[in-house]
Formats: C-alpha cells, structure tokens, sequence
C-alpha cells in the first residue's frame, strides 16, 4: 500500500487530497496544527497527527509517531500551505 503525508488537513484543499486519497486506497497520515482538528480527522477514519511545520519537535513527533505505526518509506509528502506570510 502506498503512503502518503499531507499538512494542512484541517480543511480545504488539505483535507479533500486527504479524504480522496484514502478512498482511492492509500495509506493516510493527515495532519494538521491544532488538537481540535486532529480529533476531526481521526473522527473522519484517518490517521491523524499534530504537526506545526514551524517547530522542530513537533515535526520530530509526528515523524516519529508516522514510523512507528508504519514502517515502510513515505511515497509522497504533500505540503499545504493555508496562510502566506508577508
């Protein structure tokens, strides 16, 4: 089964890649910043993790996390930026 990463799941674009990626059969590993919104993704049937891609722990831990329940290699990480900074 293939894998994939995605930021930003929280909504939007994000969370539609997200949805129809697992319905196409592969393995999910959504993410997004906030407790609130991780709780709806897994509500959702998706794997779901905390993640702020500004922080170098919380990448760490939700590495971590993503290898420990899936030991194969990621096939692609997909990046959702939802704000742009000015």
């Amino acid at each position: 089964m293939k894998s994939v990463l995605i930021t930003g799941c929280s909504s939007g674009i994000g969370l539609c890649l997200a949805k129809g990626l697992k319905q196409k059969g592969y393995q999910v590993f959504a993410t997004a910043r906030g407790d609130i919104d991780v709780e709806k993704l897994k509500n959702l049937g998706l794997d779901a993790y905390q993640l702020d891609l500004s922080s170098s722990v919380s990448i760490q831990r939700a590495m971590s996390h993503v290898y420990e329940h899936y030991s194969n290699f990621l096939a692609v990480v997909i990046t959702i930026k939802s704000k742009i900074s000015e």
